[in-house]
């Protein structure tokens, strides 16, 4: 099967208009012009001031996405007197610091009070090449986040403040870096404010990429209309 889904993903790229990918890791494999990226950043938000006495974890809860270590950085997260928040989707909630799945619309809410945010993936292919949207959500929204050690990530937020790298092979050294990370964080360096800032510069925002794909769909329709 999926040899089948191969093959007609690459027939794919002769017989459509265009392809429309997430990223250019995906991208690499097809070879066509009519292949192009439309990245899911996250609509931009403004900086909102706000008491933060949480840690944050947003998205599906499972092994691979760092559930391990959860009921330890709950017990961190009582060390500096905040509470951690898991939202998300999940089969079988059994944690009391669980909150339930959040709609698109609140997540800016919780954020505004987030102190930190959690993105600790396993390295599986799934994973190990793909820009995680919680990343652009947290830090979007002026919220430090632990992230895996991954090469993509590092790449995409070399030059964003607040980002701490993890590897999430080393259980202990990455509960260490979390640690390490809040105690510097209540001393607000680096402010939520600069995080912001910085993440603004880089121009991941979802109206630029909106625009890309409204041109997309103006071509194939003004080309469908002429024929």
């Amino acid at each position: 099967f999926q040899k089948f889904y191969i093959l007609l993903e690459k027939l794919a790229q002769y017989i459509l208009d265009y392809i429309v990918v997430a990223d250019g890791d995906i991208k690499r494999n097809f070879s066509g012009s009519n292949v192009k990226i439309i990245f899911n950043y996250p609509q931009r938000t403004n900086y909102l001031e706000a008491k933060r006495n949480k840690i944050v974890y947003i998205g599906d809860i499972s092994s691979n996405r760092g559930f391990e270590y959860f009921d330890r950085i709950n017990l961190i997260a009582k060390k500096y007197d905040l509470d951690f928040k898991l939202f998300g989707r999940w089969e079988s909630p059994s944690r009391n610091y669980y909150c339930g799945y959040l709609n698109y619309d609140d997540i800016p809410k919780v954020l505004k009070e987030s102190i930190l945010g959690i993105c600790i993936l396993k390295k599986t292919d799934n994973y190990i090449n793909a820009v995680p949207t919680k990343m652009y959500e947290y830090l979007g929204n002026g919220v430090p986040a632990i992230c895996s050690d991954f090469d993509v990530l590092k790449r995409k937020f070399d030059d964003v403040k607040g980002v701490y790298y993890v590897n999430t092979d080393q259980f202990e050294e990455t509960l260490n870096i979390i640690d390490k990370a809040l105690n510097e964080l209540i001393n607000n360096y680096p402010t939520h404010k600069i995080i912001h800032e910085s993440f603004n510069l880089k121009n991941y925002d979802w109206q630029i990429e909106e625009e890309k794909l409204f041109k997309i769909y103006s071509e194939i329709l003004i080309e469908n209309t002429t024929n």
